[in-house]
């Protein structure tokens, strides 16, 4: 009579080995849906703060500030971190403040911490900052306007040919 258990335990651990594998497949593929994702939320919610820039000051001048003070007359980063906050939550948790959704928590992910770890005001450093970004709008509307002044010039040329 032959031993009949040799093929039983080949399996059995040919089994084990594959789902040892599968296993961490599926693990390696949630970790880095977890990094795409917190990656997500962070890009977001620097996005939805920077969607708050001070429209006027853009339109008129082009210079591009974010309103720290968030609607209010002084400057308030704890706004503006919950802001952020609030931003980054909608990617990390989709059923937050909104029960019904029907969405599946596939991945458990928490904020643990949001700050800015730093800024510049326009008037810091002897108004540098904003120095800066107004020389810049000033050298493109100057390098616009020659560009068209030598454009006219060019036609008013080519007329008198």
């Amino acid at each position: 009579m032959k031993p009949r258990g040799s093929i039983t335990i080949y399996f059995a651990l040919t089994f084990a080995v594959m789902a040892a594998l599968i296993t961490a497949c599926i693990f390696s593929a949630k970790v880095e849906a977890g990094r795409a994702r917190t990656a997500n939320a962070a890009d977001q919610a620097i996005y939805s703060l920077f969607a708050r820039y001070d429209q006027p000051l853009f339109k008129t001048y082009d210079l591009f500030f974010v309103d720290g003070s968030c609607g209010s007359a002084r400057m308030d980063m704890g706004s503006c971190i919950q802001f952020l906050s609030d931003s980054s939550d909608y990617l990390l948790n989709p059923q937050k403040d909104r029960p019904l959704s029907g969405a599946v928590p596939l991945l458990n992910l928490k904020r643990t911490a949001c700050s800015i770890t730093g800024y510049t005001l326009a008037t810091d450093l002897n108004n540098m900052p904003y120095l800066t970004q107004a020389i810049e709008a000033e050298k493109s509307e100057l390098g616009a306007a020659a560009i068209g002044h030598l454009m006219q010039a060019g036609r008013k040329m080519l007329r008198l040919l």
